[in-house]
């Protein structure tokens, strides 16, 4: 669990509580602790519930190689859409940044040593490398990849951010700020846990992997859930499932809700949250969700939009209604995760004490 150097437990009723030197259990045991409320947190892949959970986790650790792995990925699966529709580099030079770019991305050393926050010694991004990056991101025929194609391609959410400060994380001093490391993708492997008092009560909040083939260890976590935390994200109503191209991201997450509050936890509170409510906004002034749900007849406006999946999700409960709450967030903002998670816990506790 998540403890302070000195082993004791966070309290985040302290207001000089301070967690950047916590270190945090990645092979938590969900099933054994001493604590009056065990949180569960889940959500398909790129839900942004692992951004979720740093921000409640206050998570503050060097991932300047996990920023480089997702520039270089973001980048190279952009250089094989360009082949693959046929288009050309505007130069022979930019085609031999695309190859060296490709070439890095598929290099097994350099995956295994920046998918971890702890990295490796070895530097694969160069200043070769980097240069590689920015000219090709300058260059229009990337750009019409990126603004036509990014969803086909699963260019993840933050690249954009990163690729606009390309001239920052290529410095040898670079060290992620906070906002670097909330925009920073990095799949949840496992089950990780932090720990904190509220109101009296001990609360432990374990985050378990949100991909496919992560999802057969969440039965491990089951047992003794005081309430789960359902983190889907409102944008990804025009997207398709990186592990299935067939299915869309959206239905995957309200499926994979309507088995777990009707099945192992259907007398279990299950709190939702709606995330990346700023990418939503975006989106919704291009096309509406009817993209996903073929029976909206409303309009692009975010409150009506959001209202309808609100409603889809609920829809989906066979059981009491009275235990599912559903908050709209934006998870890569302090101040929206703290009031959030402010009012999760409050509702819990007070569930706790009524049940």
């Amino acid at each position: 669990m998540v403890k302070s150097k000195n082993n004791q437990r966070i309290n985040d009723n302290d207001p000089n509580n301070n967690n950047e030197g916590d270190e945090m259990n990645e092979n938590a045991d969900p099933n054994s602790g001493n604590y009056d409320v065990k949180l569960l947190l889940l959500g398909s892949g790129e839900s942004g519930k692992s951004t979720f959970f740093k921000q409640v986790q206050n998570e503050r650790r060097r991932v300047k190689n996990t920023v480089h792995f997702n520039v270089v990925s973001s980048m190279a699966v952009m250089c094989q859409k360009l082949k693959e529709l046929n288009l050309e580099f505007s130069s022979e030079e930019l085609s031999k940044c695309a190859e060296r770019v490709l070439q890095l991305s598929k290099n097994r050393a350099f995956m295994t040593s920046t998918t971890s926050v702890k990295g490796g010694d070895r530097n694969f991004y160069t200043d070769e490398i980097a240069n590689d990056i920015y000219q090709l991101w300058k260059d229009s025929t990337i750009q019409k990849v990126f603004q036509n194609n990014r969803n086909d391609v699963h260019v993840f959410d933050g690249a954009e951010y990163f690729f606009e400060r390309l001239d920052i994380i290529r410095k040898n001093d670079y060290i992620p700020s906070e906002e670097d490391l909330l925009y920073c993708r990095q799949k949840t492997i496992g089950i990780v846990e932090v720990s904190f008092d509220h109101e009296s009560l001990k609360f432990s909040l374990f985050d378990v992997g949100g991909q496919r083939s992560e999802r057969k260890k969440w039965v491990n976590c089951f047992e003794g859930v005081s309430a789960v935390v359902y983190v889907s994200s409102l944008a990804d109503y025009d997207l398709k499932m990186y592990e299935d191209d067939s299915l869309n991201r959206m239905d995957d997450s309200l499926t994979v809700f309507e088995g777990l509050c009707n099945g192992f936890f259907k007398e279990t509170p299950i709190i939702i949250v709606l995330n990346k409510t700023d990418i939503f906004k975006k989106k919704l002034e291009v096309h509406g969700i009817e993209q996903c749900f073929k029976d909206y007849n409303g309009s692009q406006d975010y409150d009506e939009s959001v209202q309808f999946i609100r409603n889809k999700f609920l829809s989906l409960n066979k059981f009491d209604e009275q235990r599912i709450w559903i908050h709209e967030c934006c998870a890569t903002s302090t101040d929206d995760v703290r009031k959030v998670f402010e009012q999760i816990k409050h509702q819990v506790a007070q569930w706790k004490r009524n049940h």
